[in-house]
């Protein structure tokens, strides 16, 4: 039998990163920091690792202090401590737009390998011929519907980033802008995995953002993976209506229905099964939060599962998540 110090040091540092990454998102860079010098301690071969990783693993927002001690530290070495970054938030409104393009131009000169980019609310002016060779190897980029439209920087997409392949959307803000939505159709091609987060109950018009997004997820001719929260029933077979590609994994998180105890499957629910883009899935998932303040009934969960089995689909819920 196999064990973990034989393991190849490629997949001994996947684990390793395995034990923060479902919490990049909500715990600050030092949580992280303090994970790896743990397990730096736990055998001789993770120390290497253990001591790159917070460094390939950093991840931060343009506002916060974290990210403008990292530009400093950057600005003043030879890149190589620095190589590799895992995410960045965008979140700088028009008026900083302006020295955060000199501090993209940093990440740029010192050659930062960027895997996730976030545009969260920010309008950044860069002239056209700006190239970010930090975006080469960019795979995730997540959007919210608050920027206008997209940096020139990311242009064209299969050039600039030819590894992009997942795309997030949060459309919990409201509809995206005409700007916006042109950029996407131009990106759509190359997503294979996509999620989409709507407004939960009591925010936004629903209706709109979803039917903003038609033309971009009709165009979305490669996704095989599609994540949706908080949308209703009628939202869900509505996104699902649009898309020609056949799915392989369809992931719902937080579905609202407005109905009763004992209701049974509602209706778009049910067609939704009988979609073209549904023909190939192999696996639907259902899950819901704690939080979460409406959900199926039994009884219809129970006709969704077996909907689902009728179709050769396998349903499945929060357990056994990772397989």
């Amino acid at each position: 039998m196999a064990i973990i110090q034989d393991l190849p040091p490629e997949l001994l540092i996947r684990i390793l990163e395995l034990s923060v990454e479902p919490r990049l998102s909500l715990f600050p860079q030092g949580e992280t920091t303090k994970t790896f010098t743990r397990t730096a301690l736990v055998a001789r071969c993770w120390r290497a690792p253990s001591q790159s990783l917070p460094s390939s693993l950093f991840h931060t927002k343009s506002p916060h202090s974290s990210w403008r001690k990292y530009i400093d530290a950057l600005s003043t070495s030879d890149g190589q401590q620095f190589g590799s970054m895992k995410s960045l938030a965008l979140d700088f409104g028009r008026q900083y737009s302006s020295a955060l393009a000199d501090q993209l131009a940093i990440l740029k000169a010192k050659g930062v390998v960027l895997q996730e980019l976030s545009f969260l609310d920010t309008s950044i002016q860069i002239d056209a011929d700006f190239p970010l060779s930090t975006t080469l190897l960019l795979d995730t980029l997540q959007i919210s519907s608050r920027p206008p439209e997209l940096p020139s920087f990311l242009f064209p997409f299969p050039t600039v980033a030819p590894r992009l392949t997942r795309l997030e959307l949060d459309c919990s803000t409201g509809p995206f802008s005409p700007a916006l939505n042109a950029s996407l159709h131009e990106l759509a091609p190359q997503i294979t995995d996509l999620r989409i987060r709507l407004a939960p109950n009591s925010y936004g018009r629903p209706d709109d953002t979803v039917s903003s997004l038609e033309s971009f997820l009709r165009a979305c001719t490669s996704v095989t993976t599609l994540r949706i929260e908080n949308p209703a029933t009628p939202h869900l077979k509505h996104i699902l209506s649009f898309l020609s590609h056949r799915l392989a994994l369809l992931e719902i998180s937080d579905l609202r229905t407005e109905g009763e105890f004992k209701d049974p499957m509602p209706s778009d629910l049910a067609e939704a099964l009988d979609l073209p883009c549904m023909a190939q899935l192999r696996r639907w998932r259902m899950a819901h939060s704690p939080y979460s303040r409406s959900s199926l009934s039994e009884r219809a969960k129970e006709e969704w599962r077996a909907g689902c089995r009728a179709h050769g689909i396998e349903p499945r819920g929060a357990e056994r998540f990772f397989t």
